[in-house]
Protein backbone atom coordinates (compact mmCIF):
# COMPACT_ATOMS: atom_id res chain seq x y z
CA UNK A 1 0.00 0.00 0.00
CA UNK A 2 1.17 3.53 -0.67
CA UNK A 3 2.34 5.83 2.11
CA UNK A 4 -0.39 8.34 1.27
CA UNK A 5 -3.12 5.76 1.87
CA UNK A 6 -1.49 4.68 5.16
CA UNK A 7 -1.29 8.16 6.72
CA UNK A 8 -4.69 7.79 8.49
CA UNK A 9 -3.59 4.41 9.86
CA UNK A 10 -0.36 5.97 11.14
CA UNK A 11 -2.29 8.78 12.82
CA UNK A 12 -4.54 6.32 14.61
CA UNK A 13 -1.62 4.15 15.74
CA UNK A 14 0.06 7.24 17.14
CA UNK A 15 -3.13 8.09 19.05
CA UNK A 16 -3.63 4.54 20.37
CA UNK A 17 -0.05 4.16 21.60
CA UNK A 18 0.35 7.84 22.53
CA UNK A 19 3.60 8.24 20.62
CA UNK A 20 5.21 11.57 21.55
CA UNK A 21 6.57 13.88 18.82
CA UNK A 22 5.53 11.44 16.12
CA UNK A 23 5.47 12.19 12.41
CA UNK A 24 2.52 10.32 10.84
CA UNK A 25 3.84 10.85 7.34
CA UNK A 26 7.20 9.26 8.20
CA UNK A 27 5.48 6.39 10.01
CA UNK A 28 3.24 5.85 6.98
CA UNK A 29 6.32 5.58 4.78
CA UNK A 30 7.73 2.98 7.18
CA UNK A 31 4.50 1.00 7.09
CA UNK A 32 4.57 1.13 3.30
CA UNK A 33 7.60 -1.21 3.48
CA UNK A 34 5.26 -3.94 4.75
CA UNK A 35 3.31 -6.38 2.61
CA UNK A 36 -0.49 -6.33 2.51
CA UNK A 37 -2.16 -9.68 3.17
CA UNK A 38 -5.78 -10.77 3.32
CA UNK A 39 -6.41 -13.33 6.04
CA UNK A 40 -9.35 -15.74 5.99
CA UNK A 41 -11.66 -16.16 8.94
CA UNK A 42 -10.26 -18.66 11.45
CA UNK A 43 -6.74 -18.53 10.02
CA UNK A 44 -3.80 -18.24 12.41
CA UNK A 45 -1.53 -15.24 12.01
CA UNK A 46 0.95 -16.62 14.52
CA UNK A 47 1.02 -19.54 16.94
CA UNK A 48 2.10 -19.90 20.56
CA UNK A 49 5.73 -20.98 20.71
CA UNK A 50 6.33 -20.23 17.03
CA UNK A 51 9.21 -18.29 15.53
CA UNK A 52 8.95 -14.50 15.79
CA UNK A 53 10.06 -13.39 12.36
CA UNK A 54 7.55 -10.63 11.56
CA UNK A 55 5.28 -7.99 13.05
CA UNK A 56 1.73 -7.14 12.08
CA UNK A 57 -0.40 -4.03 11.64
CA UNK A 58 -4.11 -4.80 11.72
CA UNK A 59 -5.95 -2.64 9.17
CA UNK A 60 -9.50 -3.88 9.72
CA UNK A 61 -11.40 -6.53 11.59
CA UNK A 62 -10.59 -8.26 14.87
CA UNK A 63 -7.96 -10.75 16.00
CA UNK A 64 -8.55 -13.18 18.86
CA UNK A 65 -5.50 -13.71 21.09
CA UNK A 66 -5.28 -17.06 22.91
CA UNK A 67 -2.81 -18.74 25.24
CA UNK A 68 -2.78 -21.58 27.75
CA UNK A 69 -3.99 -20.91 31.26
CA UNK A 70 -2.48 -22.48 34.38
CA UNK A 71 -4.37 -25.71 33.74
CA UNK A 72 -3.05 -25.99 30.20
CA UNK A 73 -6.37 -25.06 28.60
CA UNK A 74 -6.47 -22.56 25.74
CA UNK A 75 -8.13 -19.35 26.88
CA UNK A 76 -8.97 -16.11 25.10
CA UNK A 77 -6.62 -13.43 26.36
CA UNK A 78 -7.70 -10.37 24.38
CA UNK A 79 -9.33 -9.06 21.21
CA UNK A 80 -7.27 -6.80 19.01
CA UNK A 81 -9.17 -4.22 16.95
CA UNK A 82 -7.91 -2.12 14.08
CA UNK A 83 -5.60 -0.40 13.91
CA UNK A 84 -3.25 -2.38 16.13
CA UNK A 85 0.42 -3.27 15.97
CA UNK A 86 1.44 -6.64 17.39
CA UNK A 87 4.13 -9.27 17.10
CA UNK A 88 6.97 -6.76 17.51
CA UNK A 89 8.17 -8.06 20.90
CA UNK A 90 9.65 -11.15 19.29
CA UNK A 91 11.56 -9.01 16.80
CA UNK A 92 13.16 -7.15 19.70
CA UNK A 93 14.18 -9.99 22.01
CA UNK A 94 14.00 -12.95 19.57
CA UNK A 95 11.58 -14.73 21.92
CA UNK A 96 9.03 -17.25 20.60
CA UNK A 97 5.43 -16.20 20.17
CA UNK A 98 3.72 -15.72 23.53
CA UNK A 99 0.21 -16.37 22.17
CA UNK A 100 -1.80 -17.61 19.21
CA UNK A 101 -3.54 -14.98 17.08
CA UNK A 102 -6.61 -16.02 15.06
CA UNK A 103 -8.64 -13.93 12.62
CA UNK A 104 -12.21 -13.50 13.89
CA UNK A 105 -13.32 -12.99 10.28
CA UNK A 106 -11.73 -12.03 6.97
CA UNK A 107 -9.36 -9.13 7.53
CA UNK A 108 -6.33 -7.32 6.19
CA UNK A 109 -2.95 -6.91 7.82
CA UNK A 110 0.38 -5.38 6.96
CA UNK A 111 3.27 -7.79 7.56
CA UNK A 112 6.74 -6.41 8.17
CA UNK A 113 9.46 -9.06 8.13
CA UNK A 114 12.51 -9.09 10.39
CA UNK A 115 14.91 -7.97 7.67
CA UNK A 116 12.83 -4.92 6.78
CA UNK A 117 12.25 -4.15 10.47
CA UNK A 118 15.96 -4.30 11.29
CA UNK A 119 16.78 -2.19 8.25
CA UNK A 120 14.31 0.50 9.30
CA UNK A 121 15.08 0.70 13.03
CA UNK A 122 18.80 0.52 12.36
CA UNK A 123 18.75 3.46 9.99
CA UNK A 124 18.88 7.11 10.86
CA UNK A 125 16.03 7.93 8.50
CA UNK A 126 12.81 9.68 9.57
CA UNK A 127 10.97 6.46 8.77
CA UNK A 128 13.24 4.48 11.10
CA UNK A 129 12.85 7.07 13.87
CA UNK A 130 9.06 6.96 13.50
CA UNK A 131 8.91 3.17 13.72
CA UNK A 132 11.27 3.10 16.72
CA UNK A 133 9.13 5.69 18.51
CA UNK A 134 6.02 3.57 17.89
CA UNK A 135 7.68 0.42 19.25
CA UNK A 136 9.16 2.20 22.28
CA UNK A 137 5.84 3.88 23.06
CA UNK A 138 4.14 0.47 22.85
CA UNK A 139 6.63 -1.01 25.33
CA UNK A 140 6.18 1.92 27.70
CA UNK A 141 2.41 1.48 27.57
CA UNK A 142 2.82 -2.20 28.41
CA UNK A 143 4.83 -1.38 31.55
CA UNK A 144 2.53 1.48 32.54
CA UNK A 145 -0.64 -0.58 32.08
CA UNK A 146 0.93 -3.51 33.95
CA UNK A 147 1.85 -1.24 36.87
CA UNK A 148 -1.69 0.12 37.00
CA UNK A 149 -3.16 -3.38 36.88
CA UNK A 150 -0.86 -4.63 39.65
CA UNK A 151 -1.85 -1.65 41.81
CA UNK A 152 -5.54 -2.30 41.17
CA UNK A 153 -5.22 -6.00 41.94
CA UNK A 154 -3.40 -5.15 45.16
CA UNK A 155 -6.22 -2.85 46.25
CA UNK A 156 -8.91 -5.36 45.34
CA UNK A 157 -7.24 -8.34 46.98
CA UNK A 158 -9.04 -9.31 50.20
CA UNK A 159 -7.00 -9.74 53.40
CA UNK A 160 -5.93 -13.33 54.09
CA UNK A 161 -8.45 -15.25 56.15
CA UNK A 162 -7.46 -16.39 59.61
CA UNK A 163 -7.06 -20.19 59.72
CA UNK A 164 -9.59 -22.16 61.74
CA UNK A 165 -7.72 -23.79 64.65
CA UNK A 166 -10.12 -26.74 64.72
CA UNK A 167 -9.60 -27.46 61.03
CA UNK A 168 -5.84 -27.07 61.38
CA UNK A 169 -5.79 -29.46 64.31
CA UNK A 170 -7.85 -31.97 62.37
CA UNK A 171 -5.34 -31.80 59.53
CA UNK A 172 -7.88 -30.72 56.94
CA UNK A 173 -6.76 -28.61 54.02
CA UNK A 174 -8.10 -25.11 53.52
CA UNK A 175 -9.72 -24.32 50.19
CA UNK A 176 -9.07 -21.24 48.10
CA UNK A 177 -12.39 -20.24 46.61
CA UNK A 178 -10.78 -17.22 44.96
CA UNK A 179 -8.30 -19.32 42.95
CA UNK A 180 -10.17 -18.95 39.61
CA UNK A 181 -10.33 -15.18 40.09
CA UNK A 182 -6.63 -15.06 40.92
CA UNK A 183 -5.75 -17.13 37.86
CA UNK A 184 -7.87 -14.86 35.66
CA UNK A 185 -6.13 -11.79 37.11
CA UNK A 186 -2.69 -13.29 36.51
CA UNK A 187 -3.66 -14.24 32.98
CA UNK A 188 -4.85 -10.67 32.39
CA UNK A 189 -1.57 -9.33 33.77
CA UNK A 190 0.40 -11.64 31.47
CA UNK A 191 -1.56 -10.28 28.52
CA UNK A 192 -0.76 -6.70 29.48
CA UNK A 193 2.94 -7.45 29.96
CA UNK A 194 3.11 -9.22 26.61
CA UNK A 195 1.44 -6.24 24.92
CA UNK A 196 -1.79 -7.96 23.89
CA UNK A 197 -4.02 -5.59 25.85
CA UNK A 198 -4.03 -1.86 25.07
CA UNK A 199 -6.06 0.70 26.99
CA UNK A 200 -7.88 2.82 24.39
CA UNK A 201 -9.85 4.91 26.88
CA UNK A 202 -9.76 8.62 26.29
CA UNK A 203 -9.31 8.33 22.54
CA UNK A 204 -11.43 10.41 20.23
CA UNK A 205 -13.89 8.06 18.58
CA UNK A 206 -15.54 10.66 16.37
CA UNK A 207 -12.57 10.50 13.98
CA UNK A 208 -12.17 7.09 12.37
CA UNK A 209 -9.42 5.94 10.05
CA UNK A 210 -9.69 4.23 6.70
CA UNK A 211 -7.11 2.51 4.56
CA UNK A 212 -8.80 3.69 1.35
CA UNK A 213 -8.55 7.44 1.92
CA UNK A 214 -5.68 9.78 2.63
CA UNK A 215 -7.39 11.71 5.42
CA UNK A 216 -9.54 10.82 8.41
CA UNK A 217 -13.27 10.97 8.02
CA UNK A 218 -15.55 12.32 10.71
CA UNK A 219 -18.56 10.35 11.82
CA UNK A 220 -21.56 12.70 11.70
CA UNK A 221 -23.13 13.42 15.07
CA UNK A 222 -26.69 12.32 15.60
CA UNK A 223 -29.07 14.52 17.49
CA UNK A 224 -32.30 13.34 19.11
Amino acid sequence: MSAEVLVPVARRLIAVHRVPHADPTALARALARAHLRRIDRGAKLCELGGTSDRMFVLLDGEVRVQRHDFNGEMRELARLTAPSVFGHMGLIDHSPRSATCIACHELRVLILGRAAYNDLVGSGSPEGHALRRLVIASLIRQLTDAHSLISRLGQEAPPPAEPDPTETAAGSETTTSDAPNEEAALLELAGVLDGWTVDRSGLREDVSFTAEENRPRRTPKRYP
